[in-house]
Parts: C-alpha cells; sequence; structure tokens
C-alpha cells in the first residue's frame, strides 16, 4: 500500500531567530543534522513511500540541503512543492495535495516531533471512516496549546477549546490523516488556515463529529517552543537513534 506524507515546511521560526537567523524552521540545527531530517528518518521508518514538502519562506536554504544530501539518504521520494506567497497552513495543504495519488494523505506540522505509529493512525481513519483523523497527545500542562473537548468512546474530536489554564489533557499534536477524493472535492480558497477554517468550520457546522481522534501518550516536542527546542538538542536525536 502506497502511503504519502506532506510535510508543511513553511514556517519562519520566528521565536527562533537568534538560533537560526532567516531559515525555516525546518532548518534548526538539532545535533548533526536540521530538525528536516529527523522528520524524514522517523517518515522512512513508518514506511512512507512518498514525501511533498510544501515550501515558503526562504525555501532555498531547504532545496540546498534536499540538493547536497539529503534525497539520497531516504527510501523514497521527496517532491518540494514552493507556495509563489504565504497561503496558509490550508493553502498550503491545497497545493501540495495535487503532487499526491494516495486514497488518504499524511500531513505533519514542520515543527513538531510526535513519532506516533502511522499504521495504527491509519487503521483507525479507515474503520472511523471520517475525512479526517487528528492526532491528539496528552499533556500535563496544555496552557500555550488550548485543549481538544473528545469524546474518547467514539473516538471523536468534538471540540477546540481556546487556552486556558495549565492544566492536563489532549492537544492538537499536529499530524493528520486525510481523505484525498473528499479533500479535493471541497471548494477551498487559495489562502486560509487549515486549523480554523477547515477543522475548527466542520466541527462547529457538521454533526455528528466529522473528525476522528488517534490518541496517543506519546514522546513530544514543540520546535517553535525555545525551551522545547533546547530539549530537543539531546532528546530528538537520542529518541531517533540517528
Amino acid at each position: 500500500m502506497t502511503r504519502e506524507a506532506i510535510i508543511l515546511a513553511g514556517g519562519l521560526g520566528t521565536r527562533l531567530r537568534a538560533v537560526i537567523a532567516d531559515k525555516p524552521k525546518v532548518m534548526a540545527p538539532i545535533g548533526k543534522h536540521p530538525f528536516l531530517y529527523y522528520l524524514l528518518h522517523y517518515l522512512a521508518d513508518q514506511g512512507v513511500s512518498r514525501v511533498v514538502l510544501a515550501l515558503g519562506y526562504q525555501h532555498q536554504y531547504v532545496l540546498q540541503w534536499l540538493n547536497q544530501s539529503a534525497s539520497h539518504a531516504f527510501p523514497f521520494e521527496i517532491t518540494p512543492v514552493v507556495e509563489p506567497s504565504p497561503l496558509g497552513t490550508g493553502g498550503a495543504i491545497r497545493l501540495s495535495m495535487h503532487q499526491t495519488t494516495a486514497e488518504t494523505i499524511f500531513v505533519l506540522n514542520g515543527d513538531t516531533y510526535f513519532p506516533i505509529s502511522l499504521s495504527e493512525m491509519e487503521q483507525l481513519h479507515q474503520c472511523m471512516k471520517k475525512p479526517i483523523t487528528l492526532a491528539a497527545c496528552y499533556l500535563q500542562d496544555t496552557g500555550r496549546y488550548g485543549r481538544l473537548e473528545i469524546d474518547e468512546t467514539q473516538h471523536l474530536v468534538r471540540a477546540f477549546q481556546e487556552k486556558q489554564e495549565r492544566n492536563a489533557g489532549w492537544i492538537n499534536a499536529g499530524i493528520y490523516c486525510i481523505d484525498r477524493a473528499w479533500w479535493m472535492a471541497q471548494s477551498f480558497p487559495e489562502v486560509f488556515s487549515f486549523e480554523k477554517e477547515v477543522l475548527e468550520h466542520i466541527l462547529n457546522h457538521t454533526k455528528p463529529s466529522p473528525v476522528a481522534v488517534f490518541q496517543a501518550r506519546q514522546f513530544f516536542i514543540d520546535m517553535g517552543i525555545p525551551e522545547d527546542y533546547i530539549r530537543a538538542q539531546t532528546t530528538i536525536p537520542a529518541y531517533a537513534r540517528v
């Protein structure tokens, strides 16, 4: 079975500016490699056969890295797609979907590391028969993310809650499994937010919930947070074993 993934790799990395200068977040150094290397290594371990890189800000750094070494280091085809102007997360997915052919497409944020089993997530997605399945991570402190309201019996996301007190709960971990036929049948604008204008919109306007949830109590790193970036220097190479 063909397994394809899109990595949203156009993030600016504003909060890491002192570390990465004007490079995109996926090129932030972790040990001997840029963060993107570890994401690609994870996808290789998960049996992904094709990766589409949705690029934007300072994309030339990623393309240069690919040309120098990365395309020969992984057992899959890597297809870069460069957005002509900022399109938002939804617009980047929309542009990248045209480079895919599989029935279900994984989409990963390019600034989080959450090494779940994609096979298990895909099995749940197929069983639930929903257009979107979202991966959720359990954190002791959800204050900086906002929490998911989940029906754990039905494996459905009920709603997104705004950032609240620093309590434990489930958050959106930034990995999605999307039914490609459903996506291609939608009339999306050119520029839009996937989180706001797709996920939150369909949750607010469709009952029962059209968004399934794959819950995992798994190692999680948010590269956009300076403290997590410091922690990532030792934890990600140790976890990835590369």
